[in-house]
């Protein structure tokens, strides 16, 4: 994640993304990864993102520690919305020393906007 980028140009490869929201966790610039929330808030805003496809198979390795952390259009995560389906696609996060399956407890997912 980039907190800033040339508005200019874009990544040689990949895109940026703005904009998104954390909810049930917050991410950690300092170590570059998700972290448990402040008290009393259960969104954050999510940093710049440099989101770089790439082919699974071709992945040099997927550390035990990365969180699949799903990615909704709305905080509704199930059906549809009036633009189709809720969800857009799973993300790769740094879980930090925590295990997936703690972030998957907690419920930890991107969204694109939150609720009016």
């Amino acid at each position: 994640c980039a907190d800033t980028w040339p508005a200019e140009a874009g990544p040689a490869q990949g895109v940026y993304i703005h904009g998104l929201f954390l909810e049930g966790a917050r991410w950690d610039a300092g170590q570059g990864c998700l972290a448990e929330s402040h008290d009393g808030s259960s969104t954050a805003s999510m940093p710049t993102i440099w989101l770089d496809p790439a082919v699974e198979s071709a992945m040099s390795h997927q550390p035990e520690q990365h969180y699949s952390c799903p990615w909704y259009s709305t905080s509704a995560r199930r059906g549809a919305n009036k633009y189709g389906q809720n969800h857009v696609q799973e993300l790769l996060l740094a879980g930090g020393e925590r295990e997936p399956e703690h972030w998957v407890l907690r419920g930890v997912a991107l969204l694109s906007q939150l609720d009016a």
